[in-house]
């Protein structure tokens, strides 16, 4: 077992099997990084799926993505995945979720409620999960390491060492 949840209370984002199978060792570390966004259930086939945002999967990347160009050509118009690699870990995962489903959907939503315009937006990403919303932002900037995906897609690609790298610029875009 993961952890000392009950099994089969829904308390979080990411569901799992309990002592289900854990090759590369990502849940065991995702369990620990984001405890209380953590699911365990006995029988991960039983699980009521409705409200699902996303699917993420973990595997050998030729598998992945395979299966990543092959389920957007079977529901065509409903799902969309990618494969980008795991920051803290030397793996790669799967992402699946509706067609229409971005971050910068999110971010937009939000902002109208705040009546701030996309133009004041400053977005920060690093994978193809932000690609939307780096496009989108007024100002984006691609993080240290980020995907190509993500430097393809922001207005600037951040270089040097890592979170002080972004944070100067991050004071400079915003002229703090």
């Amino acid at each position: 077992a993961l952890g000392q949840l009950p099994a089969g209370e829904v308390v979080g984002e990411v569901l799992a099997q309990d002592g289900g199978v854990d090759p590369t060792g990502y849940l065991a570390w995702y369990f620990h990084y984001a405890f209380g966004h953590f699911s365990l259930f006995p029988d991960l086939a039983r699980v009521p799926f409705a409200g699902v945002l996303r699917i993420v999967g973990h595997g050998p990347r030729a598998l992945l993505e395979e299966a990543a160009a092959g389920l957007p050509r079977r529901f065509p118009g409903i799902l969309r995945a990618f494969v980008q690699k795991e920051n803290a870990m030397d793996v790669h995962r799967i992402e699946v979720m509706a067609a229409g489903a971005h971050k910068w959907e999110g971010v937009a939503w939000v902002a109208a409620q705040r009546a701030i315009a996309p133009e004041q937006i400053v977005a920060v990403g690093d994978q193809t999960n932000d690609v939307e919303m780096l496009a989108g932002a007024g100002w984006s900037l691609a993080a240290p390491g980020a995907s190509e995906a993500a430097r393809a897609s922001a207005r600037e690609v951040v270089t040097g060492e890592g979170t002080a790298a972004l944070m100067r610029a991050l004071a400079r875009v915003l002229g703090a």
